[in-house]
């Protein structure tokens, strides 16, 4: 993917999805909208970016939520990849009874 790339950062917390476009080595403008576990805000899909080329999505929220979310990215062209927590990694073991719903 070139630095010239149109990406966009996407976090899905327990009632919010934020998202902003990675600008210059920065953050560009940030986008909030509510949901409430089981469905964004009314017309959250059009306050979406039309075009992008990659989308950086990490998420706590419900996997049906996040689904819907992946896949009206993909519909936009993004190449979605997904940051994820693992409960160990090179014998570093999180002690978190949820390691999934910690975040990443």
């Amino acid at each position: 993917m070139s630095a010239a790339a149109n990406t966009w950062l996407f976090d899905l917390g327990n009632s919010r999805l934020k998202f902003a476009p990675l600008r210059d080595g920065g953050i560009g403008d940030i986008v909030a909208i509510e949901h409430d576990g089981t469905a964004f805000a009314s017309g959250w899909d059009a306050r979406l970016p039309r075009e992008l080329d990659a989308a950086c999505v990490a998420a706590v929220a419900a996997p049906d939520l996040c689904a819907r979310l992946v896949g009206a990215l993909a519909a936009r062209g993004a190449q979605v990849s997904q940051a994820r927590t693992l409960a160990t990694l090179d014998g570093l073991r999180i002690a978190y009874a949820q390691p999934e719903r910690l975040g990443v």
